[in-house]
């Protein structure tokens, strides 16, 4: 059993993007999936509760629903780093989530999001 796996809370619609992200982290030993919620609102108790490494945040939700509850989840984690999944309008994106790594996507693959979090983790910031 390894102990140092990576903690991970994802906050994504259910769906295919959620399914995705479940079996890309599943697959390595290295991550742990510590909850998962389909909003922001829901993320906050999981948040509070196991404070994760790593954050995972859909930025594109069908009620937009996320956006708001972003900066509340990063003030009530200032250790957790946040990765957000963006739509493939960087525009849109980037005046939103710039206190955040981004991935596009469209750009997801399971290499693209295993760098995207050790980059995160990193102490040396590309």
């Amino acid at each position: 059993m390894i102990t140092n796996q990576i903690s991970i809370l994802v906050i994504a619609p259910l769906g295919r993007l959620r399914d995705s992200l479940a079996v890309i982290l599943k697959s390595s030993a290295e991550f742990s999936i510590v909850g998962q919620a389909s909003d922001g609102q829901a993320g906050l108790q999981l948040l509070r509760t196991h404070q994760p490494e790593v954050v995972i945040l859909a930025a594109e939700t069908p009620d937009d629903s996320n956006w708001p509850a972003l900066d509340h989840l990063q003030s009530l984690a200032p250790q957790s780093q946040f990765l957000t999944l963006t739509p493939s309008n960087p525009q849109q994106a980037q005046t939103k989530t710039a206190a955040t790594h981004q991935l596009h996507v469209e750009n997801l693959t399971a290499e693209n999001l295993t760098q995207a979090i050790h980059a995160l983790l990193s102490p040396d910031p590309m």
